[in-house]
């Protein structure tokens, strides 16, 4: 099995990580969605994200198989050099569950 690659994440992303965020708000309560936001929505969440934090994409033999980005902490001017960070829970396609992505993330 070849190594886990991270790199960070690209609009042209969104499709394939769409359909790992899909999973969690259509079969999990984990996101608080109520709706799989559209291919554009998610391309305009990636690049706002990546004017700020990092949005990071971990991929083996060129499939995505999680991502991880980061966030303002709280909205106040105090915070803009605090971040929150959704990399303690690693996005990851269910069938790669368990295999340890977070550690490279």
């Amino acid at each position: 099995m070849n190594p886990v690659k991270i790199r960070t994440a690209d609009v042209r992303d969104a499709k394939e990580l769409l359909k790992i965020y899909g999973y969690y708000v259509e079969d999990t309560a984990i996101t608080f969605a109520y709706a799989v936001p559209t291919v554009n929505v998610f391309q305009q969440r990636i690049a706002s994200t990546l004017e700020k934090y990092p949005y990071l994409v971990a991929a083996r033999d060129g499939q995505i198989l999680g991502y991880a980005y980061g966030g303002p902490f709280i909205g106040r001017a105090a915070y803009d050099w605090s971040a929150s960070k959704n990399w303690a829970s690693v996005i990851s396609m269910p069938a790669s569950a368990f295999q340890r992505l977070g550690i490279h993330i």
